[in-house]
């Protein structure tokens, strides 16, 4: 028998004396954009949570997954919710039309003078 600690009999449950973790607080929505292929690391980026939390909600539901393979919407959609994400999904062309415009805005900020 082990000095410390007494064996447990027949008629005891071992189950009594675990203490479960509390639950952690409820998140706050947040809004998040993502393109399509979004990678894990991204998404956890945006989520703010760590990228380790979004892979084991994965592998919970079944999905082997690393911190660098891209998710299809449905799958980064339904991880988003599960952190108490709202999702709007853009598209690949909508984002490239986005980068575009971006790009040929005129800088307004430093004026060139000719005299």
């Amino acid at each position: 028998m082990h000095p410390v600690r007494a064996r447990v009999g027949p008629g005891e449950r071992r189950t009594s004396q675990i203490e479960r973790a509390p639950a952690p607080p409820p998140r706050e929505p947040r809004e998040i954009t993502i393109t399509e292929g979004v990678t894990v690391r991204d998404l956890a980026e945006k989520l703010d949570v760590r990228a380790k939390e979004v892979l084991k909600i994965l592998l919970d539901r079944g999905i082997f997954a690393s911190i660098n393979q891209a998710l299809d919407t449905a799958t980064a959609t339904s991880l988003a919710e599960a952190f108490n994400g709202i999702v709007k999904v853009l598209t690949f062309e909508e984002d490239v039309v986005q980068e575009v415009a971006r790009e040929e805005k005129p800088e307004i900020s430093n004026p060139v003078r000719r005299s």
